[in-house]
């Protein structure tokens, strides 16, 4: 989390069933919108690819989700403000046990102060606290 860097996320991804998840893949994307009140920002068609190609038993594991685009001070300073949030969104896709296609789409955003000071802790190696994630537009629909 610093000027001139990809911003990075790391996600726990679960499998709540029983059976496992086959050829889990993400299509997804990160970046910094600045807030409109009352009007969430029209997140653009994601194009970023992770085809891990893995199986997800019952449980989780995590992922590394990074952006395209370098974090400026000015999308900083926003977010400190809480007038930007940084924005995580997309689609989870793999076969069921059936061997039929799945997909769960998330959309999750954080932004204000203490997201950015717990961020910058972490950046030099601090000790830092949790943050909450409010969740976006069509979180969790499934098919």
């Amino acid at each position: 989390f610093e000027v001139g860097k990809c911003p990075q996320v790391r996600s726990d991804i679960r499998n709540h069933g029983q059976p496992p998840a086959f050829d889990v893949g993400h299509i997804f994307e990160v970046a910094v919108f600045l807030i409109t009140p009352g009007q969430p920002p029209v997140l653009p068609v994601p194009t970023r690819v992770i085809d891990t190609s893995t199986t997800l038993f019952p449980g989780d594991m995590w992922t590394w989700f990074t952006g395209a685009n370098p974090l400026t001070q000015g999308d900083i300073d926003a977010m400190r403000r809480g007038e930007a949030c940084l924005y995580l969104w997309g689609d989870t896709s793999y076969r069921d046990a059936f061997q039929r296609k799945r997909s769960t789409h998330f959309c999750v955003y954080v932004t204000g102060e203490h997201f950015v000071q717990q961020m910058e802790r972490h950046t030099l190696g601090l000790p830092s606290a949790d943050f909450n994630w409010s969740y976006g537009p069509n979180h969790g629909q499934a098919t």
